[in-house]
């Protein structure tokens, strides 16, 4: 009982730091740094995760992120996302929709293969929502994530 309420008071407190980042751009891109396309975040209501941090031109992510539920049989699974080798694209010409290419590494259970990179290209999230929108349909209701680009002319 006592893991579980630290997870989700860190799950809280992460998920705070992203909403600032993202609704004021603190910390978002310190000087002299690589230029910013965007920031991202990415969680889960219930039992899941939550990532977050920039969209960098190229389709490359900074930022930080993990995934931890419990199977049926009450086995803890946790994997961290890899942003160093996660990418992002739009869907289309439109640039109305991001999708993501997370790299997941197993650390707890057999969901996640221990220490072995696997990825996951199932997430597309809606440009410029202005609030997180749900994005998991029908394989995960609880799903949500917002994308907000920075103009062109500041990248």
């Amino acid at each position: 009982m006592v893991v579980r309420k630290k997870f989700w008071v860190v799950m809280a407190a992460g998920m705070m730091l992203l909403a600032l980042v993202a609704t004021t751009g603190v910390g978002a891109r310190a000087a002299g740094s690589a230029p910013l396309a965007g920031t991202w975040e990415v969680g889960d209501h219930s039992q899941g995760g939550w990532a977050g941090g920039n969209l960098l031109p190229g389709g490359s992510l900074n930022g930080g992120g993990q995934i931890s539920f419990h199977t049926p049989d009450g086995q803890q699974q946790v994997a961290q996302i890899d942003v160093k080798h996660s990418t992002w694209a739009f869907t289309d010409a439109t640039d109305t929709t991001v999708n993501f290419c997370f790299t997941l590494i197993g650390k707890q259970g057999s969901v996640f293969p221990i220490g072995q990179p696997i990825q996951d290209c199932s997430i597309s999230v809606p440009v410029g929502t202005g609030v997180p929108v749900q994005v998991g349909g029908a394989g995960d209701p609880d799903l949500y994530g917002k994308v907000t680009l920075v103009p062109a002319s500041q990248h």
